[in-house]
């Protein structure tokens, strides 16, 4: 299949990070796979897990001056390229649920080409900032949960944001979540 963009020009993507699952030789073999089908102008880029599998130059997500990022892998594999570095992420599921991670194996050939071709959609995320006692903590994709070191130990929580009070409540603990981690803890807990 020749790649070219849909209105004639140059795909927007030139620089393309790959990461995948840790321990997951499987994961580098799909990356093999995506590359082979690759357009030849694109910049390719390895995390250094990759790098443990494959014989290419890798460097820590960090050092990534990506476009794009193709997380192989699962929902956590995209979670975690979401920590360290600020650019779109395309996730290939390797097997799982895949809320994050929305290729299928069988469907790499066509995304690959879409991508190439300009026709795709960035969604955007929201994070959350979370401050506990004044410091700072990682900003989080999914949830937040704050709870008690005792089970069941009721304790006081204040929530706000920076600009407004939110509630005072006496819980075991307390859950926020963006749109995207709404589910994931009930998920985790074994609901719906």
């Amino acid at each position: 299949m020749p790649f070219e963009s849909v209105d004639g020009s140059r795909p927007a993507i030139d620089r393309v990070g790959f990461v995948i699952r840790k321990n997951c030789q499987r994961c580098s073999k799909i990356v093999e796979r995506i590359v082979d089908i690759a357009p030849k102008d694109w910049t390719i880029m390895y995390e250094r897990e990759v790098g443990k599998y494959l014989p290419v130059k890798s460097k820590d997500i960090e050092n990534m001056n990506a476009d794009l990022i193709i997380s192989v892998g699962g929902d956590g594999t995209v979670l975690w390229a979401l920590q360290h570095i600020n650019c779109p992420i395309l996730g290939i599921n390797m097997g799982g649920l895949g809320f994050l991670s929305e290729v299928e194996i069988g469907e790499i050939e066509s995304s690959i080409y879409e991508l190439a071709r300009g026709n795709y959609r960035i969604e955007r995320s929201r994070k959350l900032s979370v401050f506990l006692n004044g410091q700072r903590l990682e900003d989080c994709t999914n949830e937040v949960i704050i709870h008690s070191s005792k089970i069941a130990k009721i304790r006081k929580f204040m929530i706000s944001t920076p600009t407004s009070f939110i509630d005072r409540v006496a819980a075991d603990a307390v859950i926020v979540a963006t749109p995207v981690g709404s589910t994931s803890y009930s998920f985790s807990a074994g609901g719906p």
